[in-house]
């Protein structure tokens, strides 16, 4: 079956600088399937610096597929790639963007999701496609948004906490 790119894209605001953000979201952990919600297992290997393996298990139906992409990071750049080199989306690609947006930043997502089709898509079906897995990967965006403002109002409230009272 011929392989088929699908490109796509979308932002998302988050409630955290970029400095924050990027350290946050590329914070691999086992548990960020499920902050993501998807049902399954991560396993995070530090190759080298700035160069990380991760090896989802995630559920498909009935099935248990397992998924290996190579994350870059480019802290200097508050940029990180995504690349998949097995599982259904081998060979795709996503690219990970934040800028300063107010007191927070915005996430910009371009992606190329590769895909195996018995023929060849029209454009009409490759640009439903594209919003389809858009809608999907946003939706799961604006839980990890979620998450993070959680995340660092927690550490925010620990460490008003942890100063000392003035008297």
């Amino acid at each position: 079956m011929p392989l088929w790119g699908i490109p796509y894209s979308f932002t998302v605001r988050l409630r955290a600088p970029p400095v924050a953000a990027f350290a946050w979201a590329t914070d691999y952990e086992p548990g960020d399937l499920r902050l993501m919600g998807r049902a399954g297992t991560r396993t995070v290997l530090r190759l080298a610096d700035g160069t990380i393996r991760l090896t989802d298990r995630v559920q498909q139906g009935r099935a248990t597929v397992r998924e290996t992409k190579v994350v870059q990071l480019y802290p200097d750049r508050w940029m990180w790639t995504a690349t998949y080199a097995d599982g259904a989306l081998a060979n795709s690609q996503f690219l990970y963007e934040l800028s300063r947006s107010g007191r927070g930043s915005r996430l910009r997502f371009t992606g190329r999701q590769v895909e195996r089709h018995a023929e060849r898509p029209t454009p009409a079906t490759v640009a439903a496609r594209g919003r389809t897995i858009r809608d999907e990967d946003r939706a799961s965006w604006r839980r990890l948004a979620t998450a993070l403002a959680r995340d660092l109002g927690r550490a925010a409230a620990r460490r008003r906490r942890a100063r000392p009272r003035r008297g």
